[in-house]
């Protein structure tokens, strides 16, 4: 599937400076982006699950920011049809290119998946322990006091 963000030079600087230099910018803001997140999801939700995981993967490998949070979002509205093998692999693209925006963003598609699979609580906070060490308090985890949602 062919995706292009927009590029706002006017706002790539203060985007980039505002994330201290880790991450390259198109400058498209947030409520832009959202509404271009609407408008692709109508093209995304008809495809199959597996090739919803490759176009998240092909968006995660991009090199600006902006397409990083678009994968996450576009997770975020298929995590109903995600298994914990794909979660799993979710949870690969969580440690690459990580930063508290990132990691605030995937929470809400893991916190997504424990409302749809409770059941599976312990097993995504065994593996967000083990992995992520930015904004999560392993012992809120081990009491089941994380906020995953």
């Amino acid at each position: 599937m062919d995706f292009e963000l927009p590029i706002y030079p006017e706002n790539q600087a203060a985007m980039k400076k505002y994330m201290q230099s880790q991450f390259e910018f198109n400058g498209v803001k947030a409520p832009d982006r959202h509404l271009i997140e609407r408008e692709l999801w109508q093209s995304v939700k008809q495809l199959p699950p597996a090739e919803i995981m490759q176009f998240i993967e092909t968006l995660y490998a991009r090199p600006t920011r902006e397409y990083q949070y678009v994968a996450i979002e576009m997770a975020l509205r298929s995590v109903r049809w995600w298994e914990p093998a794909d979660m799993e692999h979710l949870l690969t693209l969580v440690l690459e290119k990580v930063w508290w925006d990132s990691i605030d963003a995937w929470r809400k598609v893991f916190g997504e998946y424990i409302r749809l699979h409770p059941e599976q609580f312990d097993w995504v906070a065994q593996h967000f322990i083990g992995a992520v060490d930015c904004k999560i308090n392993p012992n809120a985890v081990r009491t089941k006091k994380i906020s995953f949602l």
